[in-house]
């Protein structure tokens, strides 16, 4: 699946600017430049390396991908994902709020950003922020099953 959830089963050559127009994250910019599409791309593969706990290369690939747009939602997004896995709850947490500001208008995103600060506030046992966001996860996206069973486990039902 993709950031957007659509399976893939094409293999993707990211190795020119024209093969990057496949991208799904480019239709969340209007017109992205040339770095915006490299970040776009570096981002895609930091996912895929996450995935396959190449957590190191995916590290270097998102603060590539923030050097070349810094406000590029995706990227902080993800950093924080992989410094919530790596136990570094606050930097996930700096990194949530860095990427609030540049948070796409996309319910299911939303509630995906909300769901991750939910988790970060459940590490650090902050049981009250933790719900406050999975409820928020969930109002913007009711099919996040996982924000709902998270909230459901919280709350005790």
């Amino acid at each position: 699946l993709n950031l957007l959830g659509c399976a893939s089963s094409e293999k993707k050559d990211y190795t020119s600017i024209e093969s990057m127009e496949s991208n799904p994250l480019i239709y969340f910019y209007k017109t992205p430049s040339a770095q915006e599409k490299v970040a776009i791309v570096l981002v895609e593969k930091a996912r895929e390396e996450i995935k396959n706990t190449e957590y190191d290369v995916a590290y270097s690939k998102l603060e590539k991908a923030i050097s070349l747009n810094p406000n590029n939602f995706f990227a902080y997004f993800y950093l924080s994902r992989l410094h919530l896995i790596r136990g570094k709850t606050s930097v996930s947490i700096e990194l949530l709020s860095k990427a609030r500001v540049f948070i796409v208008p996309d319910n299911k995103w939303k509630g995906e950003y909300y769901y991750l600060l939910g988790e970060c506030y459940e590490q650090v046992n902050n049981i009250s922020k933790a719900k406050e966001n999975y409820r928020k996860a969930f109002k913007l996206d009711s099919s996040n099953s996982r924000a709902r069973e998270k909230l459901d486990v919280l709350e005790g039902r």
